[in-house]
C-alpha cells in the first residue's frame, strides 16, 4: 500500500500489520491510497469506497491537526472473510503564513544590516530552522532567523528555509538571493536619482573626470563614481538591454529609469527594445 505525496506508513507496511500512523505537511490538504492485494480475487475499499487494486482512491481530505482513521479493508473472494487495516493520519499545523520576498544583496558588500526571515507558525515547539543553499559567504544564524555576511560573489541562489518541530513535522518555503555586482545608487543615499542615471549615462557615453559630475555631485566624487560604473562594465552588470555590452543605448535607458519614464516611453527611439526586459534588469541593479 503506496500513499501519494511521498506520505510514510509508519510502520512500514506489512500485510501482518493492521494499524499505522502518517503525519503530513501543512501543505497536503489531501491523500490517495493506492492498496495492491496478493489475491487478484480480492476486493478493497479505501475511506469506504471501492478501489482497484493498483489503482488510486479518490482523494480524501484532511483537516488540519484533526487526526483521521482512514480505514482500508480487503474481502477475501468468500465475500465474508475480511481484513481491516488502520491508518491514522495527522495533518500538521506547522506552516510559514506568509511567503519570503526574494532579496537583490551587492556582491563584495557586507549586508548593511541582518536579513531576518519570518517565523512559522503552528507546529509543536521547539522549533528548528535552517537554510540551505545559501550564496557563498553567508551565513544563517537558527536561533535569531537572520542571514548576515559578505556574498563572496556575483550570482543567483534559490535558497530553502524550512522548520522543523517536535513532532518531525516540516515545512518549507523557497526565495531567490540574487548578488550583484553594482548598485545603481552610486551615492549610497535611500534611492536611486536621476543624478545617478544621468552619471552612468554619461561614463557610458565616454565622459570622463570632473565632466562626469558636474552639475549633479561634488566634483570629489567622479574617480570613485567612475571606477564603480566601471565595475558595472566590466561585469556586464549594466547590459541592460542584454545586447552583449554595457553601452550608449544603456545609459538613456538607465537615464530614463531614473527619471521615471516606463514602458514605452522608456524604449522610445530604439528599435526592437524590451522594455518589461530592460526594466526588470535595471530594477535588479538596485539591492
Amino acid at each position: 500500500m503506496t500513499l501519494s505525496g511521498g506520505a510514510v506508513l509508519s510502520p512500514q507496511f506489512d500485510a501482518a500489520t493492521v494499524a499505522y500512523t502518517v503525519n503530513v505537511a501543512n501543505s497536503v490538504s489531501g491523500l490517495t491510497f493506492t492498496p495492491t492485494t496478493d489475491d487478484s480475487n480480492a476486493s478493497v475499499t479505501v475511506d469506504g469506497t471501492a478501489v482497484a487494486s493498483g489503482a488510486a482512491s479518490g482523494e480524501i481530505a484532511l483537516v488540519v491537526n484533526v487526526p483521521k482513521d482512514i480505514l482500508v479493508v480487503v474481502t477475501a473472494q468468500d465475500g465474508t472473510t475480511t481484513k481491516t487495516y488502520t491508518v491514522t493520519v495527522t495533518r500538521s499545523s506547522l506552516r510559514f503564513p506568509a511567503a519570503q520576498e526574494d532579496l537583490t544583496v551587492r556582491a563584495g558588500a557586507p549586508l548593511p544590516a541582518p536579513i531576518a526571515l519570518g517565523a512559522a507558525e503552528g507546529g509543536v515547539p521547539p522549533l528548528i530552522y535552517a537554510v540551505s543553499n545559501l550564496p557563498g559567504g553567508l551565513s544563517f544564524n537558527a536561533n535569531r532567523r537572520e542571514i548576515s555576511g559578505t556574498p563572496s560573489a556575483a550570482g543567483e541562489a534559490r535558497v530553502v528555509y524550512s522548520v522543523t518541530d517536535a513532532a518531525a513535522a516540516r515545512a518549507e518555503t523557497q526565495f531567490t538571493i540574487r548578488a550583484v555586482i553594482f548598485d545603481l545608487d552610486l551615492d549610497a543615499a535611500t534611492a536611486e536619482t536621476p543624478q545617478d542615471g544621468i552619471i552612468i549615462a554619461r561614463y557610458l557615453l565616454g565622459v570622463r573626470g570632473e565632466l562626469l559630475v558636474r552639475g549633479q555631485s561634488a566634483a570629489g566624487n567622479a574617480a570613485a563614481f567612475a571606477a564603480e560604473i566601471q565595475k558595472g562594465v566590466d561585469s556586464k552588470a549594466l547590459d541592460v538591454d542584454a545586447d552583449g555590452e554595457a553601452g550608449f543605448a544603456d545609459g538613456i535607458f538607465i537615464a530614463r529609469y531614473t527619471l521615471g519614464l516606463r514602458g514605452d516611453d522608456l524604449v522610445r527611439g530604439f528599435d526592437n527594445k524590451d522594455a518589461a526586459e530592460i526594466t526588470g534588469n535595471i530594477q535588479n541593479l538596485r539591492p
